[in-house]
C-alpha cells in the first residue's frame, strides 16, 4: 500500500461553508489500523458539514467535509477482515482523525458495510449518518414509550 494523491474538498479555517471551502490536491495516506480507504462513487452532504465548517467540534486543521462514502475499497488497514480490496461499501468517513473527508477521490472509512445487491453508490451515500441517527434514537424509544412527536 502506499498513499494516493486525490482531490479534495476541505477547509483551512472556520467560517461559512462559501467562504472556506477549497478544492485541492493532497495525499491520502494508507488506512491506519481499524480503517479502509476506499475510491469514492458518491458522497452525502448532510447539515452537519457546514456546521463542521462553522466549527462544530473543533479539530486539527484541514479538515474536510462529507461524511457519508459509497465506494470501493482500494487498501484495508490492520486488522480488517471483514472486507478486501475492491469490495463495494457504504459509511462514515474519518473526519475526525483525517485531513480529507469524503468529498474527495479516496477517504479513509471509520465504519463500512458492504453494499447489498441492488443498493447504488448514491442512495447508499445518504445512508449512514440517517441510520446511525434513527439507530441511537431508537435506543431511547426502548426504554421509554415510544412517542414520535
Amino acid at each position: 500500500m502506499s498513499a494516493v494523491t486525490s482531490r479534495t474538498v476541505r477547509f483551512h479555517a472556520t467560517g461559512e461553508p462559501a467562504d472556506v471551502l477549497v478544492e485541492e490536491t493532497t495525499e491520502i495516506p494508507d488506512p491506519p489500523a481499524g480503517r479502509v480507504r476506499v475510491r469514492v462513487a458518491a458522497t452525502g452532504l448532510n447539515p452537519a458539514d457546514w456546521e463542521l465548517c462553522r466549527g462544530f467540534m473543533p479539530g486539527t486543521l484541514p479538515r474536510g467535509i462529507g461524511s457519508d462514502v459509497a465506494g470501493t475499497v482500494d487498501a484495508v488497514g490492520e486488522g480488517v477482515t471483514d472486507v478486501t480490496v475492491g469490495d463495494l461499501v457504504f459509511g462514515s468517513s474519518d473526519f475526525v482523525a483525517q485531513p480529507s473527508s469524503g468529498a474527495a477521490d479516496f477517504a479513509i472509512l471509520r465504519n463500512w458495510f458492504r453494499m447489498p445487491e441492488g443498493l447504488d453508490s448514491i442512495t447508499a451515500a445518504t445512508l449512514p449518518m440517517v441510520v446511525t441517527t434513527a439507530s441511537g434514537r431508537s435506543t431511547s424509544w426502548t426504554s421509554s414509550p415510544a412517542r414520535l412527536s
